[in-house]
């Protein structure tokens, strides 16, 4: 006999993050990143959200997923390994644009 499953329970607990992209000539949006309950299991959810033209925030379907509690470690190790790549590349630009204006200024 087949039985029916209740729907999934969903619960935020806490927005940790709200990341506004404005970009020009686009809807404003937004990266949520949210600590969530579903069936009582915590877990990590990362959303976009765009707003419509009637000024509703309203998360952009397919554009989200989920951070398992055991996956949470592993995904910090990454953004923090990310967040270093991206430290060395602005050192790098940096340093790029600071020779490049002192040749200009040395052939004078």
């Amino acid at each position: 006999m087949y039985q029916q499953q209740s729907p999934p329970q969903f619960r935020e607990i806490r927005r940790l993050a709200t990341i506004k992209r404005n970009d020009p000539g686009k809807s404003p949006e937004e990266l949520r990143m949210i600590w969530t309950e579903v069936n009582g299991r915590p877990f990590l959810s990362i959303q976009w959200w765009v707003r419509s033209s009637s000024g509703q925030w309203e998360l952009w379907k397919g554009r989200s997923c989920s951070i398992r509690l055991k996956e949470l470690g592993d995904f910090a190790n990454a953004a923090g390994d990310a967040l270093m790549e991206a430290v060395r590349y602005d050192a790098q630009r940096t340093e790029h644009y600071a020779h490049t204006s002192m040749k200009g200024r040395d052939s004078n």
